[in-house]
């Protein structure tokens, strides 16, 4: 089950481009983390601005564009945060499942949401994401 995202909040858009925009977000979740890399991380992006970031490792949605800070009250972080923590769990069981399948009791395995024709959620319209889980290995490109 996708997460409930939160209504986008009563704000003019920063940029001046006419037509619609895009609301994505995107989510990375890995079975063996390292320095610098939590267990699960996800992204939201305006177009192609960053608005909001959330690790497992901090627990709470932040906003990462200025305008998003001054035109957004707590209860949409809150919300925001509710949702990151919904797909972190969605994403562990995931990997979880992966592991059984492939009967792994070890190693790194990962999983990530990916842009694709049904990706995002369109301010005017709305879709739901994808998710594409990988195999077990290395975190490289061959998702």
């Amino acid at each position: 089950v996708a997460p409930r995202l939160p209504p986008p909040p009563t704000w003019p858009l920063p940029s001046p481009r006419a037509g619609p925009h895009s609301l994505r977000y995107f989510y990375t979740a890995v079975s063996e983390p390292g320095p610098g890399l939590p267990p699960f991380t996800g992204v939201g992006y305006v177009d192609d601005q960053l608005i909001v970031d959330y690790s497992s490792e901090r627990v709470k949605a932040q906003p990462s564009a200025e305008w998003m800070a001054r035109n957004t009250d707590p209860q949409y972080w809150d919300q925001n945060t509710q949702n990151f923590q919904g797909a972190q769990s969605t994403f562990r069981t995931n990997l979880n499942t992966l592991r059984e399948r492939y009967n792994q009791t070890g190693g790194e395995c990962g999983a990530r949401s990916l842009p694709g024709p049904d990706t995002g959620l369109a301010l005017r319209g709305g879709q739901r994401g994808s998710q594409q889980l990988c195999r077990p290995g290395p975190m490289g490109g061959g998702v």
